[in-house]
């Protein structure tokens, strides 16, 4: 998606979209599959020290392909 985040959810057509940005940004979907353009590349848990691969599936995932490290969520605050 043009925000950096992989599609999360469905709006009311169908179309894929962000719901972190839903409504904020143009909203174009990228294709992610596998971990294509990410080998190589550690994202860190924005609330936390935690360093892991990129993967397009992991929680909340923000590639920054400008940035040292791409962004998710680990689950240290917890999922509710």
């Amino acid at each position: 998606m043009t925000c950096g985040h992989v599609s999360n959810a469905t709006d009311e057509l169908n179309n894929p979209v962000c719901v972190i940005c839903y409504g904020v940004e143009n909203e174009i979907v990228c294709e992610c599959i596998n971990n294509n353009g990410l080998i190589g590349r550690k994202a860190k848990c924005i609330y936390g020290d935690k360093i892991t691969d990129s993967r397009w599936d992991l929680p909340f995932f923000k590639y920054c392909p400008e940035e040292e490290f791409d962004e998710y969520y680990c689950g240290c605050y917890g999922w509710d």
